[in-house]
């Protein structure tokens, strides 16, 4: 219940000031950061009914090992989409200091 209202207070913030931070493209932000945790979450469900159900064969050990193995693939895919997301062109300045 917690999550689902700060996800309700977040998306009246963002409806506020979607005109101001345009430039910074929140939404693909707030994409990309939920996305490592959804993606995380329920791929530990998904293992660990694969392993009540006996569909991972080979018991806690190797559902650990496969779901670090997950992980370290996902976070490729989603290191590049941090890239594009949170490229460093909105964060220049656009004035030179000496």
């Amino acid at each position: 219940v917690s999550f689902t209202w700060a996800l309700y207070y977040l998306v009246l913030f963002f409806q506020v000031t979607k005109i101001d931070l345009a430039p910074y493209k929140p939404l693909a932000k707030f994409m990309v950061i939920k996305s490592v945790i959804f993606f995380s979450y329920w791929q530990g469900i998904i293992i660990a009914m694969g392993l009540y159900f006996s569909w991972i064969p080979g018991g806690d050990v190797f559902a650990g090992q496969l779901q670090g193995f997950l992980i370290c693939i996902e976070m490729v895919i989603i290191a590049w989409m941090f890239a594009l997301s949170f490229g460093v062109n909105n964060y220049k300045t656009r004035y030179v200091f000496i």
